[in-house]
Parts: structure tokens; sequence; C-alpha cells
């Protein structure tokens, strides 16, 4: 899960690259793409809203994301990879280690806010948590024109997108929804398209 709320942004700042060479990191610590994500506390998790920023990334992305300077700038996206999120402090985590016996951890204290929201939330909020996961469904499309010359990554992108996930669009029934599904698969999908645009640039076309 910290893995996760560190990969999620630079999935996004790699999408949102213009033809000047990236966008500027903002301070702002664990809200925005642009913002720190740098995990030096558990409590520093807690005081800035971490799983909630977390669930505006989706929101913001779509907004910020433009069709037409995207296809532009194909074959310039084409050579460049994701930051390495192994350069964000994770100290939390070894603070986890030394002083808790690992009972209570990042991942834990996140699930733990997941699954407040889940019980606890208006349904405004709920809602709003569900639909944050409608992101995907860019990031595929993206992933589709960027991987359109590699058919092994384009079936494999099918695979991590199934449909019983329901991100075929962008709106889930809060109540015929499966929260826990929707967060595997979400992880999974961006686990995957972190590594292959890691490891296994996209071709251009020419």
């Amino acid at each position: 899960m910290v893995r996760h709320v560190q990969i999620e942004p630079l999935l996004y700042r790699h999408l949102l690259q213009d033809g000047e060479g990236g966008i500027p990191a903002s301070p702002r610590k664990f809200n925005g793409i642009d913002g720190d994500y740098n995990l030096d506390s558990l409590s520093e998790m807690i005081r800035n809203n971490l799983t909630i920023g977390h669930d505006e990334l989706s929101y913001e992305v779509i907004e910020r994301f433009d069709r037409d300077t995207f296809l532009e700038n194909l074959d310039e996206l084409r050579k460049r990879v994701p930051e390495d999120h192994t350069l964000f402090s994770k100290k939390a985590m070894e603070a986890t280690k030394a002083s808790s016996l690992e009972w209570i951890g990042c991942t834990n204290v996140v699930i733990g806010i997941v699954i407040v929201i889940t019980l606890f939330a208006d349904l405004r909020t709920a809602v709003k948590a569900l639909n944050s996961f409608g992101s995907d469904s860019l990031m595929l499309w993206a992933l589709k024109h960027l991987y359109v010359n590699d058919p092994v990554v384009t079936t494999d992108l099918d695979f991590y997108t199934p449909d019983d996930s329901n991100r075929g669009h962008f709106n889930s029934s809060v109540f015929f929804s499966n929260p826990s599904l929707y967060l595997q698969n979400h992880i999974a999908f961006d686990e995957y398209a972190y590594h292959v645009l890691r490891e296994r640039p996209p071709t251009s076309a020419s």
C-alpha cells in the first residue's frame, strides 16, 4: 500500500508530461499529483490526510489530462520512463519495524482509514471514494496508445482490467460495488503499469 501511494502519482506525472520535459514538484504533502510523497512518519500520513488526498488524484488527473496533447507527444513520451519510487523516503516503514513489531504499520494505517471510510462515511464521501477508481480507465486508454505496437503488453493490460472490476466507466454504485475488489485490482493494475513503463519502454510508431 505504501508503495502504491508513491507509485500512482508518478504514473500520473508521467502521463501529464509535456514536450518541455515534465512538471515541477509541489511541496504539498501527500496531496496533488505534483505533491511531496516522501513518507517519513505515520503521524504525517494522518495529519496530511494521505488517504483522502490519494483519492483526489484520480479526479485531478482526469481534469488535467489533455487528449490531443497526449497524442501529439506520444513518440516523445515513449522515450521516457516514470520516476523511480525508491528515491522517495520510506522512513515510516523503518520506524514501524524498529518500534512496533510491525503490528501497526503504514499499510495497516491506510487500510484502517479505508475501512472507516467504507463503514462510516456519508453517502457523498463514499461515492467519491468509489468513483476514484475511474482514473484506471484513463490509464488503460493511454497505455493502449503507448503500446499499440506491442501486442504482448496490450494483451496483458486487458488481463489487469477485468470486467468484474467495473472500471470500464466512471460511475460506480455505492450499493452494488465491491470496494475490496476494486482496490485489489486498482493496485495490481498500477503495479503492472509502473513495471512495464520502467522495464519495457514502448517503441515508437516508426
